[in-house]
């Protein structure tokens, strides 16, 4: 169960990072903009929280099949988010997207 609430923390971090985060030098902002220019598919795909939740999962599933425990620096991140309300502020932002 505990590898189950890891990968769940993980993934929710991932997908949060790729939606809303800027990143270290403006990396998610590039791959964004790389996506947006070079395939529709990926450019929907990226700018979509529940699209971008679906590719987090397709990162995380070997991880939590295989050896979870590289998960947990991810995992602390996205509770540590979650616990300073950072959660709230994202699904706010979230549904002010629509």
């Amino acid at each position: 169960m505990i590898e189950f609430i890891i990968a769940c923390l993980a993934t929710w971090r991932i997908a949060a990072a790729l939606y809303y985060e800027h990143g270290p030098w403006d990396m998610w902002v590039k791959l964004r903009n790389h996506a947006a220019l070079n395939s529709p598919f990926w450019d929907k795909q990226l700018n979509c929280f529940w699209c971008c939740t679906g590719l987090a999962a397709l990162l995380v599933l070997p991880f939590y099949l295989w050896f979870w425990w590289p998960l947990l620096p991810v995992a602390f991140s996205g509770a540590a988010v979650l616990l300073t309300q950072g959660g709230r502020i994202v699904w706010r932002e979230m549904t002010e997207h629509g």
